[in-house]
């Protein structure tokens, strides 16, 4: 069962093994990305909070997202980060369901 906040984002085909696409999400103030590693997505908003690059097309590893700017690392699961980022990355509720990935815009707290 779907919750009503949810919406639809793309196929689970769309999103590569170790990457990551973008999309801004309507009355969303900020671009959110999807990632995938190690078979499990995460949602994230797409730009570093020290640099406000896209993180989108970053290394991942050990499950963080490296900013190709300053390489400051994101948990994709938590959105802790590592210097030179001070501030956390929001990261929003998922569910993957029939092939499909949707997202909850309310930001994780």
């Amino acid at each position: 069962m779907s919750c009503s906040l949810e919406v639809r984002v793309c196929s689970v085909n769309d999103v590569p093994e170790d990457g990551g696409i973008g999309f801004d999400l309507e009355g969303l103030p900020e671009s959110i990305a999807i990632f995938k590693h190690q078979g499990e997505y995460f949602a994230v908003a797409e730009m570093c909070t020290h640099g406000d690059f896209s993180l989108v097309g970053g290394e991942i590893e050990d499950c963080q997202v490296e900013c190709p700017m300053h390489f400051a690392r994101f948990d994709l699961r938590t959105g802790a980060c590592t210097f030179p980022a001070y501030v956390p990355l929001r990261t929003y509720p998922i569910r993957v369901e029939g092939g499909e990935i949707f997202v909850d815009p309310s930001p994780n707290v």
